[in-house]
């Protein structure tokens, strides 16, 4: 069995249903944005190395290739997308497809076009 497998089973989250995944996930995503409330970084007006850390965890998540609860759940909080995605990025993403002659995918339809 691969190493990445077993680690993943021994830690306990794979053994989780694809329900409590989701759900540990959501909550996951709630803290982060209850932390966030009004402020532009996490701790404050300017950013720190733990809001590098949630940046590179939600692009991981975002950037799956399939849908699941978990994504869907963090494109719907409009303060997290505010928070992780601004503008420059919807303008980036614009271009990319544009250039590559990509069909947007589901949330860059729906959130790229509501924000």
């Amino acid at each position: 069995m691969n190493a990445y497998l077993v680690q993943f089973y021994q830690s306990g989250r794979g053994r989780l249903s694809w329900d409590e995944v989701e759900h540990m996930g959501c909550a996951e995503i709630d803290a982060v944005v209850g932390w966030l409330g009004e402020q532009d970084y996490l701790f404050g007006a300017r950013p720190s190395s733990a809001d590098c850390a949630v940046y590179a965890f939600l692009q991981g998540l975002i950037y799956v290739p399939f849908e699941n609860g978990i994504k869907a759940h963090a494109l719907a909080q409009s303060r997290l997308r505010a928070y992780a995605w601004p503008e420059f990025l919807k303008v980036i993403i614009r271009d990319h497809a544009q250039r590559k002659g990509v069909r947007r995918s589901a949330w860059e339809h729906r959130y790229l076009s509501s924000a």
